[in-house]
């Protein structure tokens, strides 16, 4: 067995965490792979930062384990190439050259860059949850700190990979038990969080440097949200949905939502005050869409953004994620 565990520094995350306290995550189809939550005191300067933990166990074949090895005596494995094959090959193929990960045989580049593909993939799934399931604003996306490797889950060593990452900044609240208890329960169930959420995410991430990008991607996220929440409380009516032409999402907001045969809450049309932001709102996008009119400042966006992402969380609300009724008050339960 060889454990793998990748590292992230996540910025600008705020979870009421103590020192000495972890919050834990576990994929129950997956055995050995676990994520975490925890504090870290750093020094020059002295900082605390909030740290997420992703690990693995896999049982690779001879021919792998033999390489590991190989590593694990500080030799290059077998079958390496040279610095120059291999940065004529790295060049050509990918325009970049990262030593020693291109010098490593391929069957070794490859499962490595689907270890790292998966520890990758499933922290950012965890994430997009917790931060679906608190009611976070911002898009997921943490600062990697590296990837280590272990035979025994005790001594890691750095693991070489390809260079690359990116720096984000979101906000989730406290992980309580219970959102710990419901997204252990989403990740059982395989659930993602859904397209219409992540467009919201990344609006709100450009709400501030590119307010009219944000109002776009704001809209867009409410006309699919209500479309995700249509096709799954009326499956026959999914290709008319996303295919067939419909009145506005406005007019649908207020006259066909009401009539939805919700698995939670009570269906009803948004109050007033979010249909005459939604209202406004519609204008602004047909002005700028059309003729590059904009006429909002960055406060107004945000507002905007703040119905969008009530409006999303009384779709979640009807399609039985009661969840969503704590989120925020507004939300009718």
């Amino acid at each position: 067995m060889i454990y793998f565990r990748h590292e992230y520094t996540l910025v600008d995350l705020h979870i009421a965490l103590k020192q000495d306290e972890e919050v834990s995550f576990e994929w129950r189809d997956r055995s050995e792979v676990r994520a975490t939550f925890h504090v870290e005191t750093v020094d020059e300067p002295k900082r605390t930062e909030m740290v997420g933990l992703i690990w693995i166990g896999d049982d690779p074949n001879d021919e792998l384990m033999a390489m590991f090895k190989d590593l694990e005596r500080g030799e290059m494995p077998s079958g390496s190439r040279s610095a120059e094959e291999a940065k004529a090959a790295s060049l050509g193929a990918t325009g970049s050259f990262s030593p020693p990960f291109d010098l490593y045989p391929v069957v070794l580049q490859e499962y490595l860059l689907a270890i790292h593909a998966f520890l990758s993939d499933s922290f950012r799934r965890l994430l997009g949850l917790v931060a679906w399931r608190s009611g976070a604003y911002g898009a997921p996306a943490p600062r990697t700190k590296g990837t280590t490797w272990s035979f025994d889950a005790s001594v890691w060593a750095p693991l070489a990979q390809r260079r690359g990452g990116s720096v984000s900044i979101m906000l989730i609240p406290n992980i309580t038990n219970e959102i710990k208890t419901s997204v252990q329960a989403l990740m059982e169930e395989g659930a993602e969080q859904s397209a219409s959420q992540e467009l919201l995410r990344e609006a709100w991430q450009l709400r501030n440097t590119n307010p009219r990008s944000a109002l776009l991607l704001g809209m867009a996220a409410i006309e699919v949200g209500l479309k995700e929440c249509i096709s799954e409380l009326i499956p026959d009516a999914e290709w008319l949905a996303f295919h067939a032409p419909s009145p506005s999402h406005t007019t649908m907001l207020k006259h066909f939502v009401p009539l939805l045969p919700v698995r939670a809450g009570t269906a009803a049309a948004p109050i007033k005050s979010i249909m005459n932001v939604l209202n406004d709102a519609v204008m602004e996008r047909n002005g700028l869409a059309h003729q590059g009119a904009f006429d909002l400042s960055r406060q107004e966006v945000a507002e905007v953004l703040d119905v969008a992402r009530e409006l999303l969380l009384q779709f979640d609300l009807y399609r039985g994620h009661a969840w969503a009724a704590k989120i925020q008050p507004r939300i009718r339960s």
